[in-house]
């Protein structure tokens, strides 16, 4: 069987459509039937669906990465835009990694793991997360 690398631009492109298209039914779903803003909850469905597409970003932005540095490796490459590249495609799926653990507080309730005692008191959820010990930092750094 020959070789055939993964079309990643096809891929995200899809997942992009997808997702978009998602967001605009339950937004209007929400707007025409605001009793279903249930689903907005913690441990929703949207959630979760939050958590799963952000693990599936990062996954493919790993793999990404990894394409990126055998190209560097294998094809002895020092340019230096190259490897910038495959920096900043390491940190997005690392920060993609991180926002997928942080969406479920890192398996804290599936686990039924307590929030240590210190954590407790600075998080504003009492979970175990950072994003919630300073939710004025970490919704001013989403919006921008």
């Amino acid at each position: 069987m020959k070789y055939r690398p993964i079309d990643y631009a096809s891929i995200a492109n899809k997942a992009y459509w997808f997702v978009l298209i998602n967001i605009i039914l339950i937004e209007m779903l929400l707007v025409f039937s605001p009793s279903y803003l249930w689903i907005l909850g913690e441990d929703s469905i949207v959630e979760s669906c939050g958590t799963v597409f952000l693990l599936l970003t990062s996954v493919i932005l790993f793999l990404s990465a990894r394409a990126i540095y055998r190209e560097i490796r294998i094809g002895g490459i020092t340019n230096k835009s190259e490897i910038l590249r495959f920096i900043m495609v390491l940190l997005a799926a690392c920060t993609f990694f991180w926002a997928s653990g942080e969406e479920i507080s890192w398996g804290q309730r599936i686990l039924n793991i307590n929030t240590p005692q210190l954590l407790g008191e600075l998080n504003k959820q009492n979970e175990l997360n950072l994003h919630n010990l300073n939710t004025r930092f970490f919704n001013n750094a989403l919006e921008t």
